[in-house]
């Protein structure tokens, strides 16, 4: 809010749509990563383990997932930024978190899908105590 309230040089129309298009494609980003690890590597939670789940491969891939979508994020909209006219990269701003949204879309009934489907074998793997 300062950026828009203060007087003097401040963060650009155009940055601040940048840090608006990542701020909802990264959501969405780690939303499809968080599905699709989720729901094809389940860890088992131990009920009697204060530290349980904390520790999954997901809860270490997200975080690295992030950090390299950050950096195409930024590489991608600064090579944008420098080659395209100012509509076209507000656009391609534009365009980034519609594009993950209509990924989302398209995960979503894989997700259902899956989970109908080898609810067996899901629920095996978050067993505590295999069988």
């Amino acid at each position: 809010m300062g950026g828009f309230l203060s007087k003097g040089p401040g963060i650009p129309f155009s940055e601040w749509m940048r840090v608006l298009s990542y701020a909802i494609s990264s959501v969405l980003f780690g939303e499809i990563c968080g599905l699709f690890i989720s729901i094809r590597y389940p860890d088992p939670i131990d009920r009697t383990s204060q530290f349980s789940g904390g520790t999954s491969a997901g809860a270490f891939l997200i975080p690295l997932l992030q950090a390299l979508y950050l950096g195409v994020f930024v590489l991608a909209t600064g090579f944008g930024r420098r080659l395209l006219p100012p509509m076209a990269y507000g656009s391609a701003l534009t365009a980034i978190p519609a594009i993950m949204f209509i990924m989302q879309l398209c995960v979503l009934p894989w997700v259902g899908s899956v989970l109908l489907n080898e609810r067996e074998t899901i629920m095996k793997k978050l067993s505590a105590f295999p069988s």
